[in-house]
């Protein structure tokens, strides 16, 4: 019986080690890459602030690229089909499918189908890595007749897109790419 007071506390100071070993080295989160200008670490890769980009955000971009060495075309994460439902002013909404093509120029891409309109595209303006502005100056002819303007923002996968046409008429959408 003598042993098991002397076993008892040898166990006792053993999982005490474990766990004490486990809070400063198992549990601890650490980054294996260090984040450059404000730039956050999600495990071993850098989510970088407009305009940095790079492995570090130690690259500075110019609008309209990003990634490794500024390769990659910002618009690039917009082009394709999205599901959409969008919302006017009053209440009404609707679900429908819209696309973003490639427009001849980089800091541009064309939104099809806005609102379930074949009648033109609408040109969008890349402002940033995730957003775009819809300029009205920037438009064809029917779409500037219609006085479309607005903005649209990429976060976590959703796209959320305001449209206004003529001043009166207001849209707010989310989107999800397909």
């Amino acid at each position: 019986m003598k042993g098991l007071p002397r076993m008892l506390k040898n166990i006792f100071l053993g999982l005490m080690a474990l766990m004490l070993m486990t809070t400063f080295f198992g549990c601890q989160k650490s980054c294996s890459v260090n984040c450059l200008h404000n730039g956050t670490c999600n495990g071993s890769t850098c989510s970088c602030p407009d305009p940095y980009s790079g492995y570090n955000c130690d690259t500075m971009c110019t609008l309209g690229l990003e990634g490794y060495m500024c390769q990659t075309p910002s618009r690039n994460k917009f082009l394709g089909t999205w599901a959409i439902t969008s919302t006017d002013q009053t209440g009404n909404s609707k679900s429908y499918l819209i696309t973003f093509t490639t427009n001849p120029y980089n800091l541009f891409t064309n939104m099809n189908y806005f609102n379930q309109n074949s009648s033109y595209p609408i040109i969008c303006t890349l402002t940033g890595k995730n957003s775009f502005s819809i300029d009205q100056t920037q438009q064809d002819t029917l779409a500037m007749n219609a006085g479309v303007s607005g903005s649209g923002q990429l976060s976590n996968g959703k796209l959320v897109i305001n449209v206004y046409e003529n001043n009166n008429v207001s849209f707010f959408a989310t989107a999800t790419k397909q």
